[in-house]
């Protein structure tokens, strides 16, 4: 104990209110950024989760911004497009969102405008003349893919063939082929032009769209292939339909990562 009159053997080293304010600011501000830079990080290696909605219903429990809201469509909103003579089997939209390309079973890609509803094209299916066979295909078209910077367009067939197009004129570049059955999937890798592709022959092939080159051939599914997809990274995701098992393949070390989990 101090003796009466003397210095007190202890001090307050606090902050003032203004202080504590800007150095709570601060820390807000900088966690803010770093929440941003991690959000980035995460974007670019395709594992960002992002929550949009609790439940989907007539009107959302949310719990992003209100202009993030799900809602039912008005029907002025909703406009039909009719063309195809038989069911539409796959369709993909460009990055720009400006145009949408539809394809069916009666072997026609149809190009629309968003905007206006109009046909802005038709791939018509592919004919033999004294000619030669028109581009285009002869069986069901079965999937498609467009890459992120909308300038290919790939599609698959039951022929085993993949076409590639120009999506701004709809003209034939190149025919892929390699694949022993139907084609099932088409995913291009984001911010490229390798495009992923796979079969009922349980196979899934990488091909170098820019330079009309076939890449690697990967195995791993013990039946047919119903559904591919793929990110920015050099990795793809494939579902088999009768095997149960999803797929996670790592193009670079050609592994994969597999889950099961369906009957």
């Amino acid at each position: 104990m101090g003796e009466e009159g003397s210095e007190p053997w202890f001090t307050w080293s606090g902050l003032s209110c203004a202080e504590e304010e800007k150095a709570e600011a601060r820390a807000f501000e900088e966690d803010q950024v770093a929440g941003r830079l991690k959000e980035d990080v995460l974007e670019q290696r395709g594992r960002l989760q992002k929550s949009v909605a609790k439940e989907v219903s007539g009107r959302a429990t949310v719990t992003q911004p209100l202009s993030a809201q799900i809602q039912a469509p008005a029907s002025t909103d909703i406009r039909v497009l009719r063309g195809h003579q038989l069911s539409i089997t796959c369709l993909v939209i460009t990055p720009d969102d400006s145009v949408i390309f539809s394809a069916a079973k009666d072997c026609t890609i149809i190009k629309w405008s968003v905007e206006s509803g109009r046909k802005l094209h038709v791939i018509p299916r592919a004919k033999k003349s004294a000619e030669g066979k028109s581009p285009g295909h002869s069986s069901h078209i079965l999937c498609m893919a467009i890459s992120s910077d909308g300038k290919y367009l790939a599609s698959g067939d039951c022929s085993k063939l993949i076409l590639i197009w120009e999506a701004q004129s709809c003209q034939n570049l190149y025919t892929f082929t390699g694949h022993r059955d139907a084609v099932s999937g088409l995913a291009f890798r984001r911010g490229t032009h390798q495009l992923y592709s796979t079969s009922h022959d349980r196979s899934v092939k990488v091909w170098n769209v820019a330079e009309n080159s076939y890449v690697e051939t990967l195995f791993g599914h013990q039946d047919s292939v119903a559904a591919l997809d793929a990110l920015s990274r050099e990795c793809c995701v494939t579902a088999g339909g009768r095997d149960g098992t999803v797929r996670v393949w790592k193009i670079p070390e050609e592994s994969q990562l597999v889950f099961y989990g369906h009957q």
